[in-house]
């Protein structure tokens, strides 16, 4: 009976010893902690340093630009950069009229009216493609390694189902300020402020169901570390992009453009 119990303990001890050693050593990970950092969302909100105050007595027509993405934080960039973009031409000293949801939303005398359309094109552009997939042991598959090391499993090699990624996570945006003629829309003045590309390392902790890199929505929807890394730094792009439009519009190189503008206007015989 001794014997039988102390073949039996050290049985155990070799595959508890064994189950330390898949742990450690191969190239898998324990399943993820359910503890998850706090979310913090960004805030995205712009006050201009500088109130020029004053009537530059300049009309410009603000059409905004539909972004198509399935991003919840960059359609509250957007939404966002609608309002504090009208408070930017009212510091300047321009007269606003708008915002319009598309040029065919304006009536002719909204548009006649107006010296200039302007709009603001937005754009967002990521890449995930250097995330690297980790495999995520269950308990089950560390059990079953341990028992293929004793020599009683079945031989077969068991797949993990989950992964968690880590790696960079790259993301550009482009903010294109473009002036209109307001009744041919011929483009009169262009520019593009390209924001200093955002880079992030991941350390993942939610195990998504497949090796194929997640989709940047779905990082933000269950990594909370990310999310609340990429808004900070992703806010600090909206400051940028909205400080470059303030300095972008003045007022001395918009008249310019009204008034080529408006002899283009009177060329057409409007």
């Amino acid at each position: 009976m001794t014997t039988f119990r102390l073949a039996n303990t050290c049985g155990w001890l070799v595959a508890t010893t064994l189950l330390c050693l898949i742990v450690t050593g191969c190239e898998t990970t324990a399943p993820p902690s359910t503890t998850s950092a706090a979310r913090v969302a960004p805030s995205f909100d712009y006050t201009p340093a500088e109130v020029a105050g004053g009537d530059l007595d300049i009309t410009l027509a603000v059409v905004g630009s539909s972004v198509e993405t399935s991003v919840p934080m960059f359609k509250s960039f957007v939404s966002n950069m609608e309002e504090d973009f009208l408070e930017v031409l009212n510091a300047i000293g321009y007269r606003v009229r708008g915002p319009f949801g598309s040029y065919d939303e304006m009536t002719f005398p909204e548009k006649e009216g107006s010296e200039l359309l302007l709009s603001a094109d937005l754009s967002f552009d990521y890449d995930t493609s250097g995330l690297k997939a980790v495999p995520v042991a269950s308990i089950f598959e560390l059990l079953s390694a341990t028992s293929e090391i004793l020599g009683t499993g079945s031989g077969r090699e068991s797949d993990s189902s989950t992964y968690t990624f880590s790696g960079p996570v790259i993301l550009t945006s482009r903010v294109t300020l473009v002036l209109y003629e307001s009744l041919t829309r011929e483009r009169m003045w262009t520019k593009s402020l390209n924001l200093k590309p955002i880079k992030l390392a991941l350390k993942g902790t939610h195990a998504f169901p497949r090796k194929e890199p997640p989709s940047l929505r779905e990082l933000l929807t269950e990594e909370n570390q990310f999310f609340t890394d990429l808004g900070r730094q992703l806010n600090a792009q909206y400051q940028s992009a909205l400080h470059s439009t303030y300095t972008h519009l003045d007022p001395r190189e918009v008249r310019l453009v009204s008034e080529q503008a408006e002899t283009l206007r009177a060329r057409k015989r409007f």
